[in-house]
């Protein structure tokens, strides 16, 4: 495990969150209704011109819209893909160590997401064995 994998998995979880509020913002706020007036003829006899009334998005908008909400679907199913995948390789790579509380400081540290400080007073070792630690099984 590498740190850029680390850091990876840890922004991953956060853009899409991201990715999920803004189009949760976008369904929120669709393009602009347009209404507008066509002409033609009733279809029985006798045929006589009539208005109608035909409302839907404008051409611009509502494509520009569409393609603004399938951009960020798309973006925030990859991310969700990798970080599905990071996160099997994590548990994967946690689970392959064999002592048991540098299995509990890589654990708390990666998947719960605390500081070195906080993971040195949950297990009650020195902040600088933490760091030792993870040196230790993450790669640079």
């Amino acid at each position: 495990m590498t740190k850029a994998q680390l850091k990876q998995y840890k922004y991953l979880e956060k853009a899409i969150e991201s990715g999920k509020k803004k189009m949760e913002r976008l369904k929120n706020k669709p393009p602009k209704i347009e209404y507008g007036k066509v002409y033609g003829s009733s279809s029985n006899w006798p045929f006589c011109e009539r208005g109608f009334t035909v409302s839907g998005p404008g051409e611009t908008d509502g494509k520009k819209w569409e393609q603004d909400m399938r951009r960020l679907y798309l973006i925030t199913k990859n991310n969700t893909e990798k970080y599905a995948e990071l996160k099997r390789d994590i548990e994967y790579f946690i689970e392959t160590i064999e002592d048991p509380r540098d299995k509990f400081v890589i654990e708390t540290y990666i998947i719960q997401g605390k500081t070195q400080e906080e993971v040195s007073r949950v297990a009650k070792i020195d902040r600088s064995y933490v760091s030792i630690i993870l040196d230790k099984y993450i790669q640079k």
